[in-house]
């Protein structure tokens, strides 16, 4: 029990700490969520072992689940600081972002995948193309830390940072349809029509 008080403690005080100093830290070279990294990094096994997650129970479950929360917070933070203005004026550009290209990023990640890591550790081309769904969405919070700041406010126009943070929030959802067609090939071992009808009867329609 005492290391989730850990847990809580470090969370809480890491987002105290650079909430505080988050002004200075974005006129800086580094990012909050580099430092916020460092901090785990510090904290965990491989240093402190303040915090050890080894001997957690159902740890998949709790990764899961604080990856939802983060998610979360950050998809809600993208939707309160975006004006209503800017949505009307960047929908054509962030829906070209979020259909040809997410696809083309999918596509050139599963290229990439499959050719560097298929041979060293004998992926599938399935596990390949499911590697590169993983990889395809922008990470929302690596994308608030580059557009925001006075550093990006002045080096970075404001249509730009906009289709960023609008891109970054809206394509964690669209992310799920690219993960799930290479996972019912794996966990079915279907190929052809159909996999892409079971993609699209229970992705797209029932789920």
């Amino acid at each position: 029990m005492s290391e989730i008080f850990h847990v809580v403690a470090l969370c809480s005080l890491v987002v105290i700490i650079l909430g505080a100093l988050s002004a200075y830290v974005q006129g800086t070279l580094a990012s909050l969520p580099l430092l916020a990294v460092a901090t785990g990094i510090v904290a965990g096994p491989a240093l402190t072992g303040w915090i050890d997650p080894s001997d957690w129970q159902s740890k998949a479950i709790i990764v899961r689940e604080i990856a939802r929360f983060t998610i979360a917070i950050s998809v809600v933070g993208i939707a309160i600081r975006t004006p209503p203005e800017t949505w009307k004026r960047l929908v054509r550009p962030v829906t070209v972002m979020l259909t040809l290209g997410m696809a083309g990023m999918w596509a050139m990640s599963t290229l990439v995948c499959w050719v560097t890591l298929g041979p060293a550790f004998s992926l599938s081309f399935a596990t390949a193309v499911l590697t590169a769904a993983c990889l395809t969405p922008t990470d929302p919070v690596a994308a608030s830390a580059i557009v925001s700041g006075p550093i990006a406010e002045n080096m970075l126009p404001a249509n730009l940072r906009g289709l960023l943070s609008l891109e970054s929030g809206a394509n964690d959802g669209l992310g799920y349809l690219f993960v799930m067609l290479p996972m019912l090939a794996i966990a079915r071992g279907e190929a052809g029509g159909e996999l892409v009808r079971h993609w699209l009867v229970d992705t797209l329609i029932l789920d």
